[in-house]
């Protein structure tokens, strides 16, 4: 959201947070505190976070979030202004885990130097193949800028480039679309120079994508939107926690739009492939692939991609979400990722048992021989043609499931109740499964007979 000068309740909201950092900033003294650039109108909460990289070396993650840092921006990789060639970050998972670890949110950036849409589809893959097991809530970053050979200062290959207003447009688009299918916010990072003169800003957040500013004044004349503001280059890295002299900080104004996922309890790329056929003739060894096709594909067939969660399990340990969602597997999938897990709810193991099911059919309660979720599991043609209607299921069980003979719960099958207890067979012959399932009902199971091998 567009930004301007900061009103005098704005200054009182955020002085306080400006005393305990102005030590931390050269150029910015407590005196000019209320120059400083406000959030947009409307309700937001304002924090204060950093951005790092390997150059910051080793962090001190607790002393960080101890002087005040609540979010980080952690680089993930690069691609080299001269060869185009992509690596990581060499710290990139310790400053994830350690922010995390730490109760500080983390957004990931890659520097860029894409020239063509398809390089950025390139970069954001490349970023989503190795931050989807992570709990990521702020936005996936193209740091857009340009570089020039640090030794011959010759303009480095997105400078080389001089692509028009539109094609760096495009660049930058192309990325965030490819963040956002994944279930991401999506943001360009770039100083107010390359977003007047070499990019189309509104066309970038015209299409509902964030930006991070890079300005580094006091308060900044920029007219265009932005959510993230990195304000300077100049704070103390030791005084923070880094081991370098110096430390990027940004402002976040949180307006509550900015989104994220962790896909790490519910998505496991080899396990995905390897179940599923189709994914890994389609998707090769692609791990941006293979979960842009869980979420898009898997996820709303309610396949498993993970072998800590399995959704027909978790729809059926659980009445109130199948009373919520039906048959919308998405649905169980963002639950459990967003809430059921910190709620201590499992997601395995009850793959074929449905609590709280339907076993009542014409008054009759067929518990003891009928479970739902069981009958579902064992009985793959019947969920083709009904689903998982439980009128509908309870229904073929008692009019053709008992005469088929089709398993229907864990504790009662008729074959074995008819071998186990010959003295049935005398009264009942060996075909009228009915009478034996009413038998078991009425009498057996009270019995204690032997119902299942």
């Amino acid at each position: 959201m567009k930004k301007k000068q900061m009103n005098e309740n704005h200054v009182k909201r955020f002085l306080s947070v400006m005393l305990i950092f102005a030590f931390l900033i050269t150029g910015i003294a407590c005196s000019n505190a209320e120059q400083v650039n406000a959030a947009p109108s409307g309700a937001y909460t304002l924090h204060l976070g950093c951005d790092v990289s390997q150059f910051q070396g080793k962090i001190n993650w607790a002393q960080m979030r101890a002087s005040g840092i609540e979010f980080a921006l952690i680089r993930v990789g690069t691609r080299n202004s001269k060869t185009g060639v992509i690596t990581e970050d060499t710290r990139y998972v310790e400053n994830i885990t350690g922010a995390l670890n730490n109760g500080i949110r983390v957004g990931v950036y890659i520097f860029s130097q894409a020239i063509t849409p398809a390089e950025a589809v390139e970069e954001a893959d490349f970023l989503i193949s190795r931050i989807y097991n992570y709990n990521i809530t702020l936005p996936i970053v193209i740091d857009y800028e340009f570089r020039n050979d640090p030794t011959t200062n010759a303009p480095g290959r997105l400078r080389a480039a001089a692509l028009s207003k539109e094609s760096g447009t495009a660049v930058v688009n192309s990325f965030c679309d490819r963040i956002r299918s994944a279930g991401y916010t999506p943001m360009v990072y770039a100083n107010k120079t390359m977003l007047n003169d070499y990019l189309n800003p509104d066309a970038i957040t015209g299409a509902g994508n964030r930006v991070w500013l890079a300005h580094y004044t006091e308060a900044s004349d920029y007219n265009g939107l932005y959510d993230f503001w990195q304000f300077t280059s100049k704070a103390s890295g030791t005084a923070c926690g880094a081991s370098s002299t110096y430390l990027d900080l940004d402002y976040w104004y949180d307006n509550g739009t900015i989104y994220g996922k962790d896909y790490s309890s519910v998505f496991d790329p080899i396990y995905y492939s390897a179940l599923y056929p189709d994914v890994a003739a389609t998707c090769g060894g692609n791990i941006s692939a293979m979960l842009q096709h869980f979420i898009n594909i898997g996820m709303p067939q309610g396949r498993c991609g993970s072998p800590l969660f399995n959704p027909v399990s978790y729809r059926n340990a659980y009445p109130d979400l199948r009373k919520t969602f039906k048959t919308d597997w998405k649905s169980y999938y963002t639950h459990y990722m967003t809430g059921g897990i910190w709620e201590g709810r499992v997601g395995t193991g009850f793959e074929d048992n449905m609590l709280g099911g339907l076993t009542t059919y014409k008054d009759v309660d067929y518990s003891a021989v009928y479970n739902p979720g069981y009958y579902a599991a064992h009985n793959p043609d019947l969920v083709a043609a009904y689903g998982y209607d439980e009128s509908a299921l309870i229904k073929h069980f008692v009019n053709c499931g008992i005469k088929e003979g089709r398993p229907a719960c864990a504790n009662f099958n008729v074959s074995s109740y008819i071998a186990h207890n010959p003295d049935l067979v005398a009264a009942f012959g060996e075909n009228d499964n009915l009478a034996y399932v009413k038998h078991y009902i009425n009498n057996g199971q009270k019995e204690g007979r032997v119902a299942i091998d």
